[in-house]
């Protein structure tokens, strides 16, 4: 049993996610103390199993996504393609919003996954998250502006900076 197991168990809740916002710093701290993939792994799946409001705090306010990133890269270029779908299935949990995909190069990197040709199961997961994150960016810019009158417009235009994003 991997050793973040034991300090897991603290945090995690009959799901078998995280229990509370309250908890996001342990995880954080966990998260960049684990550079063994079996730790990582642990950790991977206590995030699929964190209910989105509170992974979105995670993603948001302490480095979730960095963290994500990083770990899909190293995981891509290790071939552990066990663990780049795991993180995947994390991401696609997760309510990307533009502000996250500007501020991370989140996007980018799960966008050169969908070219993954070694790999078609991680290609084709990477494609349907990619058109999911365009299609809630369109959404939520169409929202948005449905008020202020130009919805077309602006979602044209949110369409175009997510597709610079991913």
């Amino acid at each position: 049993m991997p050793i973040v197991d034991k300090e897991l168990e603290a945090i995690i809740g009959p799901s078998g996610g995280v229990l509370s916002e309250g908890s996001l710093q342990i995880l954080r701290d966990l998260c960049t103390k684990a550079d063994k993939p079996a730790n990582r792994e642990s950790l991977l799946r206590v995030l699929a199993k964190t209910a989105e409001p509170i992974l979105n705090h995670f993603a948001e306010h302490y480095e979730g996504l960095t963290i994500l990133e990083s770990w899909l890269q190293q995981a891509k270029k290790d071939a552990r393609y066990q663990h780049v779908l795991l993180i995947l299935s994390v991401l696609e949990n997760i309510n990307m919003t533009l502000k996250f995909l500007k501020t991370t190069s989140i996007g980018k990197t799960v966008n050169k996954l969908t070219k993954a040709q070694d790999n078609k199961e991680v290609a084709d997961r990477a494609k349907a998250l990619v058109e999911k994150w365009k299609k809630q960016a369109r959404t939520a810019a169409a929202a948005s502006t449905s008020s202020a009158g130009s919805s077309t417009q602006a979602t044209s235009n949110t369409a175009k900076q997510t597709g610079a994003f991913c």
